[in-house]
């Protein structure tokens, strides 16, 4: 009886063994499920984007849709040997047994959506992506119903007898429980179908390009540590509006999870623990207080914790020195509040003044699906719904938050003051309060182009709580007005975040205001230089759209301006040893670790007050990163001279996780 345990487990391990071998990642977390598990742990032995882009998005429990859905019609059959799509595919099987596909070319599957995204620099070919729309767009009798019944998950190439063949796994929502002849063949808590691609409409030479790419680059090239470091953050920027993901702290020891995290984590990991994890991303999809882990770790060249310096060895002592003086940009700031309120009244008269609008925006967000969480404006806009939804609040729990903010930041201020660190706070406008005018014909506008009144009354409240802010809104409603004179606007059109055009208004204003400090020019000064460039972006906001418009929208070119060392002529990089920190949320790594590098609003602070900048971004929303900046540099914060916290505005009026409580390091 021992023998023939002893030859079942060896016969696992062989199984797995050889899985593994093939197949683009191996799951690490004992009895995972995905429709139950709130963790996932991949090991990855190659890091190819097609093996990370696999790992991170197959039966990944973060990203599986549990909205509670009732449906008009409960029961249907469904002939699979009639079912197309709309013509999208043929073939139609119920189990990956039954398609003509090799075991070789079952272990290489292709994540569909991140593939599907990365396809548009390689061939300017859209079919593919309306093939994957006509399939998301079936709503078998259902029209009603926001969420796609089903969506393309995999991608299998097949070497047919006339060439190229795609084949694709179709996986249907949990909430789907009607349709018979569709099998859960894995096991996973998921149904699914196996279906040929109709590429009738696709010319051969696309086809070839793709295949090629997908072949030769996509599944051979192995990342660096930098490029699989630039991957994670991406994943996690792109993931953050919907998922509220960020990179969890791994902390010094470089073992995942510590005590620090959830209980039942631990618990459901059955004591095991991650040494040297390449990266673990914590979202919070649905319920702040139930987070979902992702843990990546890669068989060799593991991105290892940066080795901490002595603070002599960075050129730089530990003394700060703390200026007091009132500046004339905080004199100025309390001016222009005054000044508003003296042409506006209350700012309870002023939202009363604008309710027309008010009115005319919930009406045209009251027209989307509730999931919905990217929205069509006018002329090519998209905009975020959470930010939208900021310029319909009117009622008390607006003071709440304003409350929370104030108490909360002032906090973070006076801890700064203790250790002689001076501080100053930035809250980033949304781009609905500077372009509500692309939101729809169907809203009036309002009398005023400040429209914002909550972000004003809160601004005004820290500055007379001593906290000192840059009043971004009215320079960029002012450089508004001067938009056609540009090739930019100040934000991207399908996008959250801003343009290079705001990350340089932004950087001058904040620069200028650095140079103004006592301390300044006693620093020791490094020189810069930079250039333009440009890179293509779709947009954050494309992938919240309905999957059957998201066609529609393909990725464009954006302008950055990189910044370089003089010396020693490499791209900026953020510097942990540098007299000024930057904190913030997702604006801060904006063209600085996604897209185009060292070209965001650190890299241009650093360049106009010619000092380096340490640069700490939480993906995960603005309110979370004073806790996460005092975590990481714990060993280096007294020697700063100052810290920057930037956000966006609607991490502070429509957010879904709370304020944490400032946690000092012991």
């Amino acid at each position: 009886m021992v023998m023939i345990k002893r030859v079942v487990i060896l016969l696992q391990v062989f199984l797995v063994s050889n899985m593994y071998a093939d197949f683009p990642y191996r799951e690490l977390v004992p009895g995972f499920k995905r429709t139950d598990s709130k963790i996932m742990a991949r090991k990855i032995k190659r890091a190819t984007l097609a093996n990370l882009d696999m790992a991170a998005y197959d039966k990944n429990p973060l990203l599986l849709e549990r909205s509670k859905i009732k449906l008009s019609k409960k029961e249907m059959s469904v002939e699979l040997d009639t079912l197309t799509f709309s013509g999208a595919v043929s073939n139609v099987v119920n189990e990956i047994s039954r398609t003509p596909l090799s075991e070789k070319e079952k272990n290489t599957p292709l994540a569909w959506q991140p593939l599907l995204k990365r396809l548009w620099s390689v061939v300017k070919d859209d079919n593919l992506a309306k093939l994957s729309s006509k399939i998301a767009a079936h709503k078998w009798d259902n029209p009603g119903i926001y969420q796609p019944f089903q969506e393309i998950s995999t991608l299998y190439f097949h070497q047919g007898e006339k060439g190229k063949q795609l084949w694709v796994k179709i996986e249907f929502g949990i909430w789907v429980p009607y349709l018979d002849n569709i099998n859960d063949s894995d096991n996973d808590g998921v149904r699914e179908l196996f279906a040929k691609l109709s590429l009738q409409d696709m010319h051969d030479d696309s086809l070839g390009k793709i295949v090629d790419w997908v072949e030769n680059r996509y599944c051979k090239e192995t990342l660096n540590q930098e490029e699989a470091r630039v991957w994670v953050t991406e994943l996690v920027s792109y993931w953050y509006p919907s998922l509220n993901t960020d990179l969890a702290d791994i902390g010094d020891e470089n073992v995942w999870p510590d005590k620090k995290v959830n209980r039942k984590i631990r618990k459901e990991l059955k004591g095991q623990t991650f040494k040297n994890p390449f990266a673990v991303i914590e979202g919070k999809p649905y319920d702040p207080k139930k987070p979902v882990y992702n843990v990546f770790i890669l068989d060799t060249d593991s991105v290892k914790t940066d080795q901490l310096v002595d603070l002599k060895k960075s050129g730089r002592d530990d003394i700060t020195e703390y200026d007091s003086t009132v500046s004339e940009n905080f004199k100025n700031n309390m001016i222009r509040f005054d000044q508003e309120l003296s042409v506006y009244g209350s700012y309870d008269e002023w939202n009363g003044k604008k309710s027309s609008f008010i009115e005319g925006v919930r009406k045209w967000i009251g027209r989307y699906p509730k999931e919905q969480m990217g929205l069509v404006g006018k002329d090519g806009w998209l905009f975020f719904r959470r930010s939208a939804e900021v310029l319909t609040k009117t009622d008390s729990q607006m003071l709440i938050r304003i409350s929370e903010a104030v108490d909360h930041i002032t906090g973070f201020k006076k801890y700064l003051e203790k250790k002689g660190v001076n501080f100053l706070f930035v809250l980033i406008p949304d781009k609905e309060m500077v372009y509500f005018d692309k939101l729809s014909d169907e809203i009036p506008l309002p009398k005023t182009d400040l429209i914002s009144t909550y972000q004003r009354e809160l601004l005004k409240r820290l500055q007379e709580s001593g906290v000192e802010i840059i009043d971004l809104l009215p320079e960029f409603l002012e450089a508004k007005k001067e938009d056609s004179s540009h090739n930019e606007f100040l934000y991207q059109k399908n996008d959250t975040h801003w343009s290079n055009r705001g990350i340089m208004i932004t950087a001058e204003l904040i620069s200028k205001r650095i140079r103004e400090y006592s301390w300044y020019e006693k620093e020791k000064k490094t020189e810069y230089f930079t250039t333009d460039t440009l890179f293509e972006r779709t947009g954050d906001i494309v992938e919240r759209l309905p999957e059957d418009i998201r066609n529609q929208y393909h990725p464009y070119q954006v302008l950055a301006r990189q910044v370089f060392d003089v010396t020693d002529k490499i791209l900026f990089k953020s510097d942990r040893f540098a007299p000024v920190m930057l904190i913030g949320d997702s604006f801060t790594g904006a063209f600085e670790t996604v897209d185009c590098k060292g070209a965001g609003i650190g890299a241009h602070i650093a360049a106009k007050v010619r000092m380096p900048i340490d640069i700490i971004t939480s993906w995960g929303g603005g309110p979370l990163v004073p806790n996460k900046a005092l975590r990481m540099r714990q060993n280096e914060i007294q020697s700063k001279h100052l810290v920057i916290y930037l956000m966006v505005s609607r991490d502070i009026f429509n957010y879904s996780l709370e304020w944490e409580p400032l946690s000092v390091p012991k």
